[in-house]
């Protein structure tokens, strides 16, 4: 119970907890602080055999995420691993593998030493798909070092796919550089909410004004410098606050940054436009998890919002949109690869939904960059193909003579063929219905696209941000709480992978949001 709902550690030494168990069982004794702490333990090494045995029985890839996770209290950094794949039943899976305290300085060394631990530990170095990063902690430098220290013909298409970079820090980090551009067009209106918003008695005077003039809206003014999408909210929520701006400049002579005409202009044209990949993005992340074919249309869709700006008459956004453009197109680069061929392995768009997008963005020349995506979704079915003709003659070696062994070796060298990949891409497109579930339609009809389905398993697991795994490992945000940033780092990654691993069992049973979170002020737990 206190590992699932994140109570304190402390909770069996409180008066009203033991009044409830005694009501309930008065024989029962309850155990002390340091029991239950000894027990979280000793839970950890029970649970932990589960999910090794479920990674060490899967058939298909798995595909790691990797976030850095600062707990300010502690002034510690800690490194959630989780991995995730598609389970014998093509059920989606995620389990949290460490959740370790990084030592500072976080030196490249120190990260790749940690990361190679976990993957040799869980025996998941030789069945890797991908790494999705925290781009801010983690660049093409560290992830190349782990590549070396892996077996590159292990990895798909030669490491070439390896790195995903995480969406949600990508677009926060292309975002801010283009508002950056344009920074000081909206410095007074950002300077005016941080003043209203930083005292008591200014937010106090700031609610009554907006009663005296009739203003309904309950939204806060907010602003946080390091997110893109607090810049737009708080460009929203000041358009809707915008006559009181005006009605306070008389009321306070400490107020001197009173937005102009202009700045509430530009503001609202900056806003209609953010709204555009704000909402994006929202659709992108309302989930925890979701399979990756998800995201091609809507990343696409920011693509071609941001096309739009490019052209637009306001040299403001044209501005904002080259630095931005630049930036994204470094990003589509590294991802259409992967994004492509899941596209290419829903049923229900195949090749479709690519020729309408990339017609959009080549319009000389989209045929060539759609058969560059077919041709890797060839080179990767021929890649998987191979791989499952040399465990065949692995598997019967011991059963032939050198000279059959020559022979199944030079068949083997022959160019595979690509006609179940030719004969999936030719067939009707699957209808587009409510609910449809490409994992279930995959797990129906892989026995007529073998090989194919092989592909569908590894690619679907592929999360292509590390922010779902944020959400995931503590609805509540409890885990490192005010009233347990005391307890020892140890004990720590024992309470968060235990939750973890306990939750993804209820879940299996069909359990819907069994933990909700309720939220009390308790006394600092300490160690």
């Amino acid at each position: 119970m206190i590992v699932l709902h994140e109570h304190p550690l402390s909770i069996v030494e409180q008066v009203g907890f033991k009044t409830f168990v005694n009501s309930l069982q008065p024989l029962f004794k309850i155990p002390s602080h340091g029991t239950v702490r000894n027990d979280v333990m000793k839970l950890y090494m029970e649970q932990k055999k589960r999910p090794m045995d479920l990674l060490d029985s899967n058939e298909g890839r798995v595909a790691i995420t990797v976030d850095m996770w600062t707990v300010d209290k502690q002034k510690k950094s800690y490194m959630m691993v989780f991995a995730h794949f598609v389970d014998d039943s093509w059920r989606l899976q995620h389990r949290l593998l460490r959740f370790e305290h990084i030592s500072f300085p976080h030196t490249t060394d120190a990260f790749v030493e940690n990361l190679m631990n976990v993957l040799s530990n869980w025996n998941l170095h030789n069945k890797l798909s991908t790494l999705t990063v925290d781009n801010c902690c983690v660049d093409d430098g560290v992830v190349d070092s782990i590549v070396r220290k892996l077996d590159i013909e292990q990895l798909l298409l030669g490491g070439s796919i390896f790195h995903m970079h995480c969406f949600a820090h990508i677009l926060n980090l292309i975002i801010k550089d283009g508002l950056d551009v344009i920074g000081q067009r909206l410095k007074a209106i950002s300077d005016s909410c941080d003043f209203w918003s930083s005292t008591p008695q200014r937010i106090e005077q700031f609610e009554e004004a907006a009663q005296q003039l009739c203003i309904n809206s309950t939204k806060k003014l907010c602003y946080v410098k390091t997110q893109w999408n607090s810049t737009y909210i708080m460009l929203e929520t000041a358009l809707i606050y915008k006559d009181i701006f005006n009605h306070l400049k008389t009321c306070e002579a400490q107020y001197k940054t009173m937005p102009s005409d202009e700045d509430w202009e530009n503001a609202k044209i900056i806003s209609e436009k953010l709204k555009i990949l704000f909402t994006a993005t929202e659709l992108l992340l309302e989930k925890k998890y979701t399979t990756a074919n998800h995201y091609f249309a809507r990343i696409c869709e920011i693509r071609l919002a941001l096309s739009n700006w490019l052209l637009d008459s306001n040299p403001i956004i044209a501005n904002m949109a080259s630095r931005v453009m630049e930036n994204f197109q470094i990003y589509w680069s590294k991802i259409y690869g992967v994004m492509g061929i899941a596209m290419i392995l829903d049923p229900r768009f195949k090749r479709v939904l690519l020729e309408y997008y990339y017609e959009k963005f080549y319009p000389v020349g989209h045929e060539s960059e759609v058969k560059k995506v077919v041709d890797l979704c060839r080179q990767l079915f021929r890649e998987y193909k191979t791989r499952a003709l040399k465990q065949e003659v692995v598997g019967c070696s011991e059963a032939m003579t050198d000279f059959d062994l020559f022979v199944e070796r030079r068949k083997r060298q022959k160019v595979i063929s690509t006609a179940e990949l030719d004969h999936y891409l030719s067939q009707d497109l699957a209808p587009l219905t409510q609910n449809f579930s490409v994992l279930t339609w995959w797990m129906t009809n892989g026995y007529k696209f073998p090989t194919l389905q092989k592909i569908a398993r590894d690619i679907y697991a592929i999360p292509v941000s590390t922010f779902s795994s944020k959400l995931a490992f503590s609805t509540g945000g409890q885990i490192i709480s005010p009233r347990r940033h005391k307890l020892h780092p140890e004990l720590i990654e024992a309470l968060a992978c235990t939750q973890n691993w306990l939750r993804a069992e209820f879940e299996d049973l069909g359990e819907h949001n069994p933990f909700e979170m309720y939220h009390v002020d308790e006394d600092e737990d300490e160690d």
